[in-house]
């Protein structure tokens, strides 16, 4: 909470002019900044209004964690991918093995804390420190798909493993095409910065990040008994 008001008493100054004084009276504020959550004053100041000056604003409220977050979503984003010269991305009837770190079907980098550098917004300077906490996938398209939350992004499974390793293991039970949307969410803390004083660090909310969409098509292999 910030605000501005004129309070009782005085501020002055003398000015001299071809050797006559003059006393300028002017109209004290008082200016301050409330954490109105533990009722904290993290800045007051106490300027005066003389004659000729507008009065002094209220320092102007600093971004929403939402505005915040916008600004810095960039650096959030956990992507993944298909590789490009795999001409058929998923088989009916065969599990499709997800995770975040290094794989082979389907990848995305493994997600470090991000540490955002400092950021003017509204006229205060932000910066937070974050961290991936929950991972989430979800499937759609031609035939039942799915949906899966993961606390780890899992490891790339051996190709001859039973693939555990995975955050998820996925089996389509149609062709056709379907699509991976995956998104990371994120938590942590930020610290504001008005005029040089530090008015404290405060927990953010957890943020949803969305990477792109991935399509991922379903084909279908029949076997053939031969001599």
């Amino acid at each position: 909470m910030a605000l501005a008001s004129p309070v009782s008493g005085g501020c002055w100054y003398v000015d001299t002019v071809d050797g006559t004084e003059t006393t300028i009276v002017g109209i004290p504020w008082f200016v301050e900044i409330r954490n109105i959550e533990t009722g904290e004053v993290v800045m007051s100041d106490c300027p005066c209004e003389y004659p000729g000056d507008d009065p002094p604003a209220p320092p102007p409220p600093p971004a929403t964690p939402e505005q915040f977050i916008d600004t810095i979503a960039d650096l959030l984003i956990v992507d993944f991918d298909l590789p490009p010269t795999t001409e058929i991305s998923g088989i009916k009837g065969l599990d499709t093995w997800l995770w975040c770190d290094s794989p082979t079907w389907l990848w995305c980098d493994s997600p470090q804390p991000v540490s955002s550098p400092p950021i003017t917004l509204n006229g205060w300077t932000v910066q937070a420190e974050m961290e991936a906490v929950l991972f989430h996938w979800s499937i759609t398209g031609a035939g039942p798909g799915g949906r899966h939350d993961s606390i780890e992004c899992g490891t790339e499974p051996s190709a001859d493993s039973d693939g555990k390793s995975a955050a998820w293991t996925w089996q389509p039970e149609s062709t056709g095409d379907y699509t991976i949307e995956f998104a990371a969410s994120w938590a942590g803390t930020w610290t504001l910065t008005y005029d040089g004083i530090d008015m404290g660090t405060f927990v953010l909310d957890p943020a949803l990040i969305d990477a792109s969409p991935t399509a991922y098509p379903v084909d279908e292999y029949v076997g053939v008994l031969t001599d």
